[in-house]
Parts: structure tokens; sequence; C-alpha cells
């Protein structure tokens, strides 16, 4: 077996006694990504703003949240992150103040084509957005989808890793 730097952590994980490989994978990069933000790329001005405009899961905050060693760093993350979502929220909101009285929808639209949209559905839009989005979850989905490219390359081009793959217990539908 070959291993090779995108290799590595998927030889790893399969060499391990476990349910599910991929789960160890993911497992460890959340974890990675958690002290990578909350430590090396705190300061870093791209990450800052990535990280305002798409927020954290629940889930990703609770973790955040638990690690005392980063409440300074946790607390910073989101006085920036509140700062610009309310500032974002206050423009969408003045919208729909600033019109005098809001518009109600005709009951029937037939007909009449798209209906263009108010800033109420814009503020929907950005909510709804807000509650689907999370820099963590994007950034493991991102890595776990190039774990899962190479092990299918690994699984077709070497024979070894094939063998290996075959012995494992199975894979969780997750």
């Amino acid at each position: 077996m070959r291993e090779t730097i995108y290799s590595l952590a998927l030889y790893d994980a399969f060499r391990e006694e476990s349910e599910c490989p991929l789960c160890l994978i993911e497992e460890k990069r959340e974890e990675e990504a958690l002290d990578y933000l909350l430590h090396q790329a705190l300061m870093d001005v791209r990450t800052r703003g990535e990280t305002n405009r798409e927020g954290f899961c629940r889930r990703h905050f609770e973790m955040m949240y638990r690690r005392r060693a980063y409440r300074l760093q946790l607390a910073l993350l989101l006085d920036t992150y509140l700062a610009a979502e309310n500032a974002r929220l206050k423009k969408l909101a003045a919208g729909i103040t600033g019109r005098g009285r809001v518009r109600t929808k005709p009951f029937f639209s037939w007909g009449r084509g798209k209906q263009k949209t108010g800033p109420e559905e814009q503020l929907l839009q950005e909510l709804r957005y807000q509650e689907r989005a999370c820099y963590i979850c994007r950034k493991i989905n991102t890595v776990m989808d190039e774990h899962i490219k190479v092990l299918f390359y690994l699984w077709e081009k070497e024979r070894e890793f094939a063998a290996v793959f075959a012995e494992k217990k199975g894979f969780c539908q997750k």
C-alpha cells in the first residue's frame, strides 16, 4: 500500500477497529476545525469574515462553548458576528418599516407573473439562511467530500486498499 499525503487519514481510519472509518475521520476533522477556529484562525480577517457571514449551528456553538480554555476566543468571535448580524438585520428591517405601511399581497395572483420580493421576504430569506448556515459544517463537508473522492480512487486503483476496505464491518448510514 502506497501512502500519500492525501490518503494518510483514510489508511489510519481503516486500520483502526471501528464501526465506520468515515465517522472517525469526520470526528477528527471536526475537532481540528474547532481548534483551528478558536486558536490559529481567530485573528485571520478572511476567516472572521466567513464566520460573520455564516455563523454557527447549535451543535458547533455548544461544542465551542464547552471548551473552557477558549471562552475568550469564543467571546471575540461572537462579538464581531453579532455586530455584523445586527447591522444586516437592521438594514433589512429598515426596509420594512421605512415604507410607511406594509403592503399586503393580493389574494389571487393568477396570470400576474412573478411577484417582486419585498423587504419582508428578504428578511425571511436571511433568517432562514442563518438558521441553516454553519461555518464549521461547511468546512467539514468540504473536507469529507474530498476524503470520499480519495476513498473511491484508492478502492479502484489499489488492490491492498480494496482488501482492507472489504474487511471492515461496514459503514453507517450517515
